[in-house]
């Protein structure tokens, strides 16, 4: 799993239906995680019993939550939880939720979903509450995409795999990443920040018998 530092260059692009966060991809110190790294990591795939396919990233919140990109769902995905280190376990997802404006009726590229069995043994990342990073200020992305650009290509995009994951500044997730462009270094990455969610997921996940 790819762990990889950008600089925050440009905070908020003032939509006020989607609150979007434009990272420019000024990828540095891009590596392996290290053992203990990005524990609360959770991987969305598609799976049967041949074999797996590899979707989203997504963040475990709670022990009973991940918190991911909204365009990551498809039905009968499951969660990877423990998935680095390892060896990690397989959980259900019993129960989705996606934000949607209670005004305008629109959906938002943010998603919450429900594992079973809990997991106990990893401690959930922190939201991270407001004001936010500063421009400038480095942020890091861990997933399962592309991290090496030297070379710009159709096949080298730095969001192949990684979107659904935190974006993280001071050890809590800032924002959830939900996209980039084509080549890996003419678009920025795309992300939603939390702050503009955290009641509805607080609500959502001290809600009682949520998928049950």
């Amino acid at each position: 799993m790819a762990h990889l530092k950008f600089l925050l260059l440009l905070l908020w692009v003032g939509s006020t239906v989607c609150t979007e966060v434009d990272l420019h991809k000024r990828i540095f110190h891009n590596h392996s995680c290290e053992k203990n790294d990005h524990l609360y990591h959770v991987q969305i795939i598609l799976s049967n019993r041949a074999h797996y396919h590899h979707l989203c990233g997504s963040s475990l919140i709670h022990r009973e939550w991940v918190l991911t990109a909204a365009h990551c769902w498809i039905n009968n995905v499951s969660a990877y939880v423990g998935i680095h280190p390892g060896p990690g376990r397989m959980a259900r997802i019993i129960d989705h939720k996606i934000f949607e404006n209670q005004t305008t009726k629109i959906k938002h590229d943010i998603m919450l979903l429900k594992i079973d069995p809990p997991e106990d043994t990893i401690e959930p990342i922190d939201l991270l509450q407001c004001p936010h990073p500063k421009q400038a200020d480095e942020v890091q992305l861990a997933g399962h995409g592309c991290h090496r650009i030297n070379k710009v290509t159709k096949e080298k995009r730095m969001a192949n795999g990684d979107s659904g994951g935190g974006v993280i500044y001071d050890k809590k997730i800032y924002a959830v990443h939900v996209g980039s462009g084509k080549y890996a270094c003419k678009f920025p990455a795309v992300s939603l920040r939390v702050c503009s969610y955290i009641d509805w997921i607080n609500q959502t996940i001290h809600t009682k018998n949520n998928g049950k």
